[in-house]
């Protein structure tokens, strides 16, 4: 007998070992949803797009490959006819129908900035999607977060909620023992009854937010809809009480994608203003190239091989000069533009930061409230069983226990919440998923 209870407590351990192998960690959920976030998919999907751009922009540098060809047919034969001292001659200057081919190489020189042009604003396009990524990733990785401390939030809301059934089972209990022994009325009875009915509601009501809550987390990760998995607890956050404000500050100017993103975007401008500034210079090419004509079957000859140095100059009125302007006037409203993106970061920050040393001094009043309540509920109960108290004074009791026992849950993974809020707004934690 003692060496099955000894199998039993063993096949136990391992079951309860592969229960905690199979729930899911928080890196594991910021890891699946920077694989699989249908988001970030979009968003990585435009980096490439980018990069092709970037190719297509550095093609321009190579010599482009021209083919051109053309069927001709006449209503006539064209020919000259002059006198000769032997009558009348005519020479065919075409036939009646013929084909025409040209086909060559052509190498750009001189572009006046149009090339390198827009090589450069394909580079910072890259540059901008790629803090576009970083970005999305910031919010993906503070979603996903917040979703799973969520989940353990109303795991532990649960979990206090089932001690306040379990305590109203056993206030009812006594208050029937007492009613047998005529001590209480039986309004008692029924009072508590009523109270731990509502507490069985509000139980309910717990265990659905448990799987929206565990839903909305599988489809920040990319995932069908699922509640059936755990999640594991969260033990390896130290809360500190302070935080130096003036280090988040230079954190967030440092290490935000938004604020990297507004700079890209200002030399990306000035790209486009040097493209538009070579439609005001002229272009310089070789070009190499054989022609093809049979419009004279008589010549022997009908191919030749050419080169050609090419200048050319197209100006097309005011055009570019008007364009050139409102590039430059794009550019001012972006210069403008991250002046205040960085006052809404520096103001997120504070908010932040502000928001942060609230949450863990509210933290520490729960704690203390939590030791009140408790001592308030052992006192009320011991004077019910002396009758100095009634049957309404124990429920508020127990009611003022839970509540703050759940405020003091919800204090401490409001801290965290923040905690990663302050990650968050000042683009900290990306650096650890890149």
């Amino acid at each position: 007998m003692k060496i099955f209870f000894i199998n039993i407590f063993f096949i136990l351990l391992f079951s309860l070992n592969i229960i905690n192998v199979n729930a899911l960690t928080l890196n594991e959920a910021i890891k699946n949803s920077l694989k699989y976030n249908h988001l970030l998919i979009s968003k990585k999907h435009e980096l490439k797009s980018s990069n092709y751009k970037l190719e297509a922009a550095n093609s321009l540098k190579m010599p482009s490959f021209f083919l051109q060809s053309t069927y001709n047919q006449l209503n006539n034969i064209k020919a000259i006819e002059f006198a000769t001292p032997f009558g009348n001659k005519a020479i065919r200057l075409s036939e009646k129908d013929y084909i025409e081919l040209t086909t060559g190489i052509k190498l750009n020189l001189y572009t006046g900035g149009l090339i390198s042009g827009n090589i450069k604003a394909a580079t910072e396009n890259i540059n901008i999607k790629k803090e576009q990524v970083k970005e999305t990733k910031l919010n993906i990785i503070y979603n996903t977060k917040i979703a799973y401390i969520n989940i353990l939030e109303l795991y532990a809301v649960k979990k206090i909620a089932e001690k306040h059934v379990e305590s109203l089972k056993k206030h009812k209990k006594d208050a029937e023992n007492f009613y047998k022994e005529g001590i209480v009325p039986y309004i008692d009875v029924l009072q508590t009854d009523v109270k731990l009915k509502e507490a069985l509601q509000n139980l309910n009501s717990i265990n659905n937010s448990i799987k929206v809550a565990k839903t909305n987390l599988s489809l920040i990760m990319g995932k069908q809809v699922d509640f059936s998995y755990k999640v594991e607890k969260i033990d390896n956050i130290k809360i500190k009480s302070k935080i130096n404000l003036q280090n988040l500050f230079n954190l967030a100017k440092k290490n935000r994608p938004v604020l990297k993103e507004i700079q890209y975007r200002i030399r990306q401008v000035d790209s486009f203003i040097e493209t538009k500034k070579s439609e005001l210079k002229p272009k310089i090419a070789i070009i190499g190239d054989y022609n093809y004509s049979d419009a004279i079957k008589d010549i022997n000859q009908k191919g030749s091989f050419a080169l050609q140095a090419k200048l050319s100059f197209n100006l097309n009125w005011t055009n570019a000069i008007h364009e050139i302007e409102s590039l430059k006037e794009t550019k001012f409203a972006i210069e403008n533009r991250k002046k205040d993106i960085l006052s809404n970061v520096l103001i997120g920050v504070k908010k932040a930061y502000e928001d942060y040393i609230t949450a863990v001094s509210n933290l520490q009043v729960s704690k203390s409230a939590v030791k009140s309540a408790r001592e308030y509920c052992r006192i009320i109960n011991l004077k019910y069983k002396e009758g100095l108290a009634d049957n309404t004074d124990v429920l508020d009791a127990e009611a003022l226990k839970t509540n703050a026992l759940m405020k003091e849950k919800t204090n401490y993974f409001n801290v965290l919440k923040k905690y990663f809020l302050i990650q968050r707004v000042t683009g900290s934690e990306v650096l650890d998923y890149e």
